[in-house]
């Protein structure tokens, strides 16, 4: 008896003890912090053009208010850096800069061999500046694609690591900020696909591009004449003395919509107006901006709509259209827009389901039903065995 009592152990307790001692001593620690902790952000080197932080995955409107957003925090207090006065701000995102830039660079190309020389080209991108949910991934990846397919070109950028701002007084409206970013041919592009050199205008190599990034939702009604005015200001001596231009966008088929029906409603301001004169109300940098645009190149890599369903397009096609809208308010006869399209519109998308889906009802097993896609309706239509799919 005294045995048992010797012998007994409260090991309920213990073991309450221990989870209890486990619990509060042995949970997951943190690792400590062995290096130093990084110092403030360097201050930007000094430059007019180039005062925007951004990696070559970034989006350009994200890095543009973080930016600023630095900025002003750093206006704040003293000692004041450069660019907190209005006079200094306005002189480092002038206008002026990119065209002075672009002025000399298409000057040394007509110098050389009797003006056969490829002048700089200005490419302007227009993306969704919307806050929506997806906006920001969609400026991202475009960005992404658009430097690649320059770089495959044999054009890398000029500073990796930094992009420039602008910000155009446009007639009557509020300031337009646009980030842009300049790039130089490589030693590379001797070695670039001759298809890819000529989709990109670039058969011979150019001695700068500077991409501009135009947010669409920023852009004053009407938005084409606003983006006519951007490349007016920055080649405002018309499409011979200046750099050739380049266009992509607008990003939704909507965005296309919107831009035909600007289009016929700019256009019939223009009427009875005198050769070589803007179009009455027209500045003449919006005026030189769609003498750019009709002597330049429109890429669509977005727009999914037909012409079907583009209510602002005439009997012909949409280059047809562009075409004809533009010489009117060009005043000049010229050969056919340069437009092109490179995604596949909705009718050929719902075109290749009918002819996917009619290969699986083919291939369906005996009494089986078929499943069949409708262009005109939001619901797939059956089909028996005894209808199209025998």
């Amino acid at each position: 008896m005294s045995d048992r009592q010797g012998s007994s152990i409260p090991w309920g307790s213990l073991i309450a003890i221990a989870a209890f001692v486990g619990s509060t001593l042995l949970v997951p620690q943190a690792f400590d912090v062995l290096r130093p902790a990084e110092k403030e952000r360097p201050k930007p080197v000094a430059g007019a053009d180039l005062d925007i932080d951004a990696r070559l995955w970034e989006d350009p409107f994200g890095a543009m208010r973080r930016s600023e957003t630095e900025r002003q925090a750093a206006c704040e207090h003293p000692p004041l850096p450069s660019g907190c006065k209005p006079e200094e701000l306005r002189k480092r995102r002038d206008p002026a800069i990119v065209r002075k830039l672009l002025d000399k660079l298409v000057d040394q190309a007509q110098a050389q061999g009797g003006g056969t020389a490829p002048k700089p080209l200005l490419l302007a991108v227009t993306v969704p500046g919307a806050p929506f949910v997806g906006a920001e991934e969609a400026r991202r990846r475009t960005r992404y694609a658009v430097l690649s397919g320059l770089q495959a070109g044999g054009y890398i950028p000029y500073n990796a690591e930094r992009m420039g701002l602008l910000s155009f007084d446009l007639a009557g409206r509020e300031a337009l900020q646009v980030p842009f970013e300049t790039l130089l041919p490589s030693g590379d592009a001797d070695r670039a696909p001759p298809d890819l050199l000529a989709n990109l205008q670039m058969a011979h190599r150019r001695p700068r591009v500077v991409v501009l990034w135009i947010d669409e939702t920023a852009l004053p009604i009407p938005k084409i004449g606003a983006l006519a005015e951007v490349l007016g200001t920055l080649a405002p001596d018309g499409p011979a003395h200046a750099a050739d231009v380049a266009v992509i966008g607008p990003s939704s088929s909507d965005g296309l919509q919107l831009v035909l029906r600007e289009l016929h409603e700019v256009a019939d301001t223009c009427k009875g107006r005198r050769a070589q004169q803007p179009c009455p109300g027209m500045t003449p940098a919006a005026w030189a901006g769609f003498r750019l645009l009709a002597a330049g190149r429109l890429v669509n890599a977005s727009a999914t709509a037909s012409k079907v369903y583009l209510d602002s397009v005439d009997k012909g096609s949409i280059r047809g259209t562009l075409t004809t809208l533009l010489n009117q308010i060009d005043g000049e006869h010229k050969a056919d827009v340069d437009w092109r399209r490179t995604v596949a519109t909705d009718d050929k998308m719902v075109a290749q389901m009918v002819v996917s889906c009619a290969a699986g009802c083919r291939r369906r097993r005996a009494g089986a039903c078929c499943w069949w896609p409708s262009a005109t309706r939001s619901t797939p239509r059956r089909w028996s065995s005894s209808s199209r799919c025998g």
